[in-house]
């Protein structure tokens, strides 16, 4: 909402509620986005992450768990993204640069490599704005894309769950596309799963199977 209040609707309906359906966040002053990990709702701040559980409130059915904030912000709602092992997000910590976390219980763990993490950190607000994660399956793997401009380069690195998870540190490979002889980051914006295929839409491929 561009606010520190959280609505609830339980009519489905996301533009219908009462003045009761609602809560305001008096720990951050900008709410970027919601995240459901594991049935529990997480209300991402720009600073802080806070974990809410559900008290069946007749007023407003979610309370923030006492002294469970997380000491990271998110800088944007296309900056965080639910996966089966946590939630992914771009933000910082206090006193830290920005750079990319996985958080799967106690606190986030940083899995952005040191060059990925300096390109990040060398974007305008403008390109950080334009940024987002995606996530999508291959045979045998699980993986998570972050796809940003950084000095006008655009960039897609991939994260490979089970290769950073067999290996013990994060693993990451650089994805470009070589479209009508033009060289640029790898074009995928968006990919589904139906009909036992991914489906991917391109900012150039336009739509294709994965």
């Amino acid at each position: 909402t561009g606010t520190n209040t959280i609505f609830s609707s339980t009519l489905n309906a996301g533009l219908t509620y009462q003045a009761i359906d609602r809560y305001i966040v008096t720990q951050m002053q900008t709410v970027i986005g919601l995240i459901v990990y594991r049935n529990q709702l997480y209300v991402l701040g720009d600073k802080l992450i806070i974990p809410f559980t559900n008290t069946s409130n007749l007023l407003f059915a979610f309370r923030p768990i006492p002294n469970a904030a997380i000491d990271n912000g998110v800088e944007t709602n296309y900056l965080s993204l639910n996966i089966r092992a946590g939630f992914v997000f771009v933000g910082r910590a206090i006193n830290s640069a920005l750079s990319i976390w996985l958080y799967s219980s106690g606190l986030p763990v940083k899995i952005a490599t040191p060059p990925i993490e300096s390109l990040l950190n060398q974007c305008t607000d403008e390109e950080i704005e334009a940024a987002f994660l995606m996530q999508y399956t291959e045979p045998g793997t699980e993986c998570v894309t972050i796809t940003f401009d950084s000095g006008g380069t655009g960039y897609c690195f991939v994260y490979d769950l089970k290769a950073s998870a067999k290996s013990g540190k994060p693993e990451w490979h650089e994805r470009r596309d070589f479209i009508g002889g033009i060289d640029s980051r790898w074009s995928p914006n968006y990919v589904i799963n139906c009909f036992r295929k991914n489906i991917v839409f391109g900012f150039r491929s336009g739509m294709s199977m994965l």
